[in-house]
C-alpha cells in the first residue's frame, strides 16, 4: 500500500539521524527534513544569490557563468556552466554534467550548498580547463532542499528530465559540443538521480560515474546501455554499500547496481579484480565486468571512508581523488564506440 508523506510531527518522532551532506557529520538528515517541512521563517523566502539573477548568454572561456533554463511548467532553473579556457568554438568538446548531493546546509570543506558548492568541492572546472571539456552544474530543486527527482517520495518532483535534456539542447545550439561524449557524474542523492536520468536519456549519454549514490529499484533498463562506474565506501554510514531501506526510501545494495547493468549489457561471469594502495595508504579494490561491446561495469570499493567526495576540498587526505578517477573513466568512452 502507498505510504503517505509524513507530517512535521511524525517526521520529528520517527526519523533517525542520517546525514546526506558531503562530509557534514554534524548536520543530520533529520534537521534537513525539519527544514523541508517547517514553515518558512520571515524573510527567508526573499533571500537570493546575486549570481542567480544574472543570465550570461555568452560564457567566457575559463570562467563559470550562471545560466537559466525554463521548464515545461514555466519555472526557471539555474545551472552553472564552465567553458574551458582554451575553447575557441572550432573543436567539438565533451560535456560533463555534475549532479550535487542533497541539502540546504553548507557541506564538505564548509562550501556552499548546491551547484556552487559542488563546483568548489570537486575542482571539476579546473580539470575541465586542463583536459578541455565543458562542465555543467545544474542546481537541485530549491523548493525541495536542493534535491533531484529520483522517483522517491521524499525528494523533488520537478521535471529534471526536461531540465537535463533542455540543457543538452541549449549547449548543442550555442556551443560546439561533441554529442557522442556527453557524460554524467553524480554524488550522493545526485548519484541516485544519475541512475534514473542516464537510463531515461541513454541514447544521449556516453558514460556515467556515481560516488556514494544508490539505485531505487524503480529504474528502467536503458534503451542503449552505457559504461558505468560506481565508487562506494564499505564503511559509508549514510549510503551503506549493503543497502538501507530508510523510512520507506529504498537504497538498493551495490550488488543490485552491478546486476542491473550487467543485465543491461548481457554480461555474465565473474569480474576482473584488482587491488592497490590508495594515496592515504588504505586499500582500493576495483571490480570490472567487461561487455562484448567494450563497455564496462565497474565498482571501486574504498575502506575506512565516510560519505565524502574523496580528494575534494575538506577531504584532501583520501585514497583517491574522485574527480580525477571519474574523468579517467569517462574519457575512455564514446556514445558510438
Amino acid at each position: 500500500m502507498p505510504i503517505d508523506t509524513p507530517t512535521a510531527a511524525t517526521a520529528a518522532d520517527a526519523l533517525p539521524e542520517l546525514s546526506f551532506n558531503a562530509g557534514s557529520s554534524d548536520q543530520s538528515l533529520f534537521l534537513r527534513v525539519m527544514d523541508e517541512v517547517r514553515p518558512v521563517r520571515a524573510g527567508e523566502a526573499k533571500e537570493k544569490s546575486s549570481e542567480s539573477e544574472s543570465q550570461l548568454q555568452a560564457p567566457r572561456p575559463g570562467e563559470t557563468s550562471i545560466e537559466k533554463i525554463t521548464l515545461p511548467d514555466g519555472s526557471e532553473a539555474p545551472y552553472r556552466l564552465h567553458v574551458p579556457k582554451d575553447y575557441d568554438g572550432k573543436t567539438a568538446l565533451p560535456v560533463v554534467f555534475m549532479f550535487h548531493g542533497y541539502g540546504i546546509r553548507r557541506g564538505q570543506g564548509d562550501t556552499d550548498k548546491g551547484a556552487r558548492g559542488m563546483e568548489e568541492v570537486s575542482g571539476l572546472s579546473k580539470l575541465a580547463d586542463r583536459e578541455k571539456f565543458i562542465a555543467v552544474y545544474p542546481d537541485g530543486n530549491p523548493k525541495s532542499s536542493y534535491s533531484w527527482n529520483n522517483g522517491q517520495w521524499f525528494f523533488s518532483e520537478r521535471d529534471d528530465k526536461a531540465l537535463t535534456s533542455g540543457i543538452m539542447d541549449t549547449l548543442k545550439e550555442k556551443l560546439n559540443v561533441d554529442e557522442d561524449r556527453m557524460y554524467i557524474i553524480g554524488y550522493s542523492q545526485g548519484g541516485s538521480f544519475s541512475h534514473r536520468i542516464a537510463n531515461e536519456l541513454s541514447q544521449r549519454v556516453a558514460a556515467v560515474v556515481e560516488n556514494g549514490g544508490w539505485m531505487t529499484g524503480k529504474e528502467k533498463q536503458p534503451d542503449k546501455p552505457f559504461p558505468i562506474m560506481s565508487i562506494q565506501s564499505k564503511t559509508d554510514g549514510t549510503v551503506p554499500m549493503d543497502g538501507n531501506p530508510w523510512y520507506s526510501i529504498t537504497m538498493k545494495p551495490e550488488v543490485y547496481t552491478q546486476d542491473f547493468y550487467k543485465r543491461a549489457h548481457g554480461i555474465e561471469g565473474a569480474p576482473e579484480v584488482a587491488k592497490r594502495t590508495g594515496k592515504d595508504g588504505t586499500e582500493v579494490e576495483e571490480l570490472v565486468w567487461k561487455a562484448p561491446s567494450g563497455a564496462e561495469v565497474k565498482t571501486m570499493l574504498l575502506n575506512n571512508q565516510g560519505h565524502l567526495w574523496y580528494g575534494g576540498k575538506g577531504a584532501e587526505v583520501a585514497p583517491i581523488n574522485t574527480t580525477e578517477e571519474a574523468w579517467n573513466f569517462l574519457k575512455r568512452f564514446s556514445r558510438h564506440q
